[in-house]
């Protein structure tokens, strides 16, 4: 689990310089663009995670990571996410909270811990 940390603080990184809602991706005018797309300048929770993994959604190393961030979830009501985007894009999620899951899946790295069920 170790070797997710660096695509983790990367994910972060992107995140910090811009976040969006309801798209993988937005430029600076906040129109979807692909991930690709070199005038992408804020990402989702999972476009994040395909930016850095490269869109490789198949390899395990991105099931891992996917399977870390939807299970670091801390929510009053975790039954409402069925997917990532859910958590990511539901109303007055702020970009703040969206970071401290990606500690929280840093943490877990570095303690060495699944949280995978």
């Amino acid at each position: 689990m170790q070797s997710l940390k660096p695509k983790v603080l990367e994910m972060k990184a992107l995140l910090e310089r811009g976040w969006c809602q309801g798209a993988s991706a937005r430029d600076g005018d906040g129109l979807i663009v692909s991930i690709l797309d070199e005038r992408a300048v804020q990402y989702c929770l999972v476009g994040a995670m395909d930016k850095v993994c490269e869109s490789n959604i198949t390899s395990p190393e991105v099931t891992t990571l996917h399977d870390l961030i939807f299970e670091s979830i801390e929510d009053p009501n975790p039954n409402e996410y069925e997917h990532i985007p859910d958590y990511n894009d539901r109303p007055n999620r702020t970009k703040e909270e969206v970071l401290a899951l990606l500690d929280k899946v840093v943490e877990v790295i570095d303690k060495g811990e699944s949280v995978l069920r």
